[in-house]
C-alpha cells in the first residue's frame, strides 16, 4: 500500500514537473519570438529610412539638374555679356568728336555707361522707369529686330553703332547683334535707334548732366 502511494506521488510529481517544464519552454519560446518581432519592426524602420534617403537623393539630383540647366542657359549666350538680366547693349564709336562708349540696359531699368574715349566720365549708372522700359521693348518688337541683317556696312569712315539684344526662351538665351556703318538704313532700324536715344537720353544723363 505504501509502495502504491509512493508511486502515485512520484507520478504526480512527474506530471507536475512536466507541466512546469512545458510552461518554461513556452515562456522561452515567446521570448525568442519577441526579438523576431522586434527585428521585423527594425526592418520596417530601415525600409522607411532607405525610402527617405532615396527621396533626398532624388531631390538633390533634381536640384543638380536644374543647376546644370541654368549653367547651360548662361553658357549658351554668345558674346561679351552673360547676365540673364540684360536687356540690350548699345556700342558707339566716332560720335561727339570721336566719343566711344558702351551702354548696358538691364530689365530692371538699370543703365550702365562705360566711356571708352572722349567721354566726360569713364563709368556711371542711372535708371529709367517702367514706362521707358516698355517703350523700348515695344520698339524692338516693332522693328522686328530678330529679323534684321547682322550688318549694314557702307562707308568705313562713318560712325559705327552696334545694338545687341538678348533674346531668352525657356531653355536658353542668345544675343542678336546688328552693326550699322552705313547711311542708307531701313526705317525700322533708324526708328529703333531714335527711340533708344530718346529713352536713354544720354545727352542729359551723361554728356551734359544737370548740375
Amino acid at each position: 500500500m505504501k509502495t502504491t502511494s509512493r508511486l502515485r506521488f512520484q507520478l504526480f510529481d512527474s506530471i507536475l514537473l512536466g507541466i512546469i517544464i512545458s510552461l518554461l519552454l513556452s515562456s522561452c519560446s515567446k521570448e525568442e519570438i519577441q526579438p523576431a518581432s522586434s527585428g521585423t519592426t527594425t526592418t520596417a524602420e530601415t525600409a522607411g529610412k532607405q525610402k527617405s534617403s532615396l527621396l533626398s537623393d532624388a531631390r538633390m539630383n533634381l536640384a543638380s539638374e536644374e543647376q546644370k540647366a541654368s549653367s547651360i542657359a548662361v553658357s549658351s549666350i554668345k558674346g561679351p555679356i552673360t547676365d540673364l538680366h540684360l536687356f540690350f547693349t548699345l556700342s558707339k564709336t566716332g560720335t561727339r568728336a570721336g566719343a566711344q562708349y558702351n551702354v548696358h540696359v538691364f530689365d530692371n531699368g538699370l543703365v550702365t555707361f562705360h566711356g571708352l574715349r572722349n567721354c566726360p566720365v569713364a563709368d556711371m549708372e542711372f535708371s529709367i522707369g517702367t514706362e521707358k522700359l516698355n517703350f523700348l521693348k515695344e520698339s524692338f518688337e516693332n522693328a522686328k529686330f530678330s529679323d534684321l541683317p547682322a550688318s549694314f556696312e557702307g562707308n568705313p569712315d562713318f560712325p559705327t553703332t552696334i545694338i545687341t539684344l538678348q533674346i531668352c526662351s525657356l531653355k536658353e538665351c542668345h544675343l542678336k547683334s546688328v552693326k550699322d556703318q552705313a547711311s542708307n538704313l531701313p526705317e525700322a532700324l533708324t526708328g529703333l535707334q531714335a527711340n533708344i536715344e530718346k529713352a536713354l537720353d544720354l545727352e542729359a544723363n551723361v554728356f551734359s548732366p544737370a548740375e
